[in-house]
C-alpha cells in the first residue's frame, strides 16, 4: 500500500491555474553586488 496523501484538490477558477503556473514560471534577477543596499554602513549581508 503506498503512503502519503491520496487527496485531489481542484481549483474553483480555472484562471487560477494559468495564474500559477505564469507566477511558477516567473523569473526574478538579482544583482549580487546589491542584495542590501546598506551592506556597507551595517557591516551585514
Amino acid at each position: 500500500m503506498p503512503h502519503g496523501r491520496r487527496t485531489r484538490y481542484e481549483l474553483a477558477d480555472e484562471r487560477l491555474g494559468h495564474a500559477l503556473d505564469d507566477l511558477r514560471a516567473a523569473v526574478v534577477a538579482v544583482e549580487a553586488d546589491k542584495t542590501c543596499p546598506d551592506a556597507d554602513e551595517k557591516g551585514c549581508c
